[in-house]
């Protein structure tokens, strides 16, 4: 199992608004179009699929008791 808290660089206490902050921030930091080489822009379109993956569960209430429970 991926560690969503891991990913988006966040404590397991963090709040709502930190994650969502925290996703922001991320998702700036690893834009595609900021890599002008295809190596390093295919990394960062993986990067952002992970950022965004942890942020559907973190940033929701009902899949983020889901996953704390499994996890």
């Amino acid at each position: 199992m991926k560690d969503y808290y891991k990913i988006l660089e966040v404590e397991p206490s963090a709040t709502l608004e930190q994650i969502k902050s925290q996703h922001r921030f991320l998702i700036h930091a690893w834009h595609p179009d900021k890599f002008p080489s295809a190596d390093l822009k295919t990394k960062a379109e993986e990067k952002v699929k992970a950022i965004n993956e942890a942020y559907d569960v973190l940033g929701n209430h009902l899949k983020r008791e889901k996953y704390d429970k499994v996890f």
